[in-house]
């Protein structure tokens, strides 16, 4: 009875395993109208805070920025911070400023097409105690 070596029983398979791919897959994009991503936090730091308005793209495509949006903040306790479009870097807000505890924050947006969009009021979760 005689065996094959281990470097010969590894050869045959890494050549099986090349020939048994030999048809491509045909990737088809079925991509929907672009929706808006918007990525950013308000934190409790006293600083301009940021948010990035961009659009989906399909697989093979690049981010487009969402640009000349009217961003703003709201509180529930009257106060307003609006932001300001800085392109490629986001939306500024105009002046800094944190976000409270037991305050509740509202984003709203709209767009150059007249889209609006406001988020659910949201506060500051309970901060944690390192010890």
């Amino acid at each position: 009875m005689r065996f094959i070596s281990v470097p010969y029983l590894s050869l045959l398979f890494v050549i099986g395993f090349i020939f048994s791919c030999s048809e491509p897959y045909d990737f088809e994009d079925n991509s929907v109208a672009p929706i808006l991503i918007v990525d950013g936090a308000i934190t409790n730091l006293v600083k301009k805070h940021k948010i990035y308005l961009s659009r989906s793209y399909s697989f093979d495509g690049k981010p487009e920025m969402e640009p000349g949006a009217f961003v703003s903040i709201k509180s529930d306790k009257g106060e307003l911070f609006n932001f300001v479009d800085k392109g490629s870097e986001g939306y500024e807000a105009e002046k800094a400023f944190s976000a409270q505890k037991d305050t509740h924050y509202t984003l709203h947006i709209i767009t150059t097409d007249g889209s609006e969009y406001q988020s659910t009021p949201m506060n500051l979760p309970n901060s944690s105690r390192l010890e």
